[in-house]
């Protein structure tokens, strides 16, 4: 049976198996901060969360064209 080498299979306790060698993930200092800031934004009932890409875009979009009258 053929396994394919560049495939990457989750283990335990934060290892994975990559191009057939066992790899240990251990996030660093930044990226620790950003996932616990996901999670507080996650968490945050008064946080503003969009149901689609579209929705974030057209507030976005909204928010510059106010920034830009404003600049005028």
């Amino acid at each position: 049976m053929a396994v394919a080498k560049n495939m990457r299979i989750p283990g335990e306790n934060g290892y994975y198996c990559e191009y057939g060698y066992w790899h240990s993930y251990t996030p660093n200092a930044k990226t620790i901060e950003a996932l616990e800031e996901a999670e507080r934004i996650l968490n945050d009932p008064n946080a503003k969360h969009y149901s689609s890409w579209e929705e974030l875009k057209a507030e976005l979009e909204a928010e510059i064209a106010d920034e830009e009258e404003a600049d005028v």
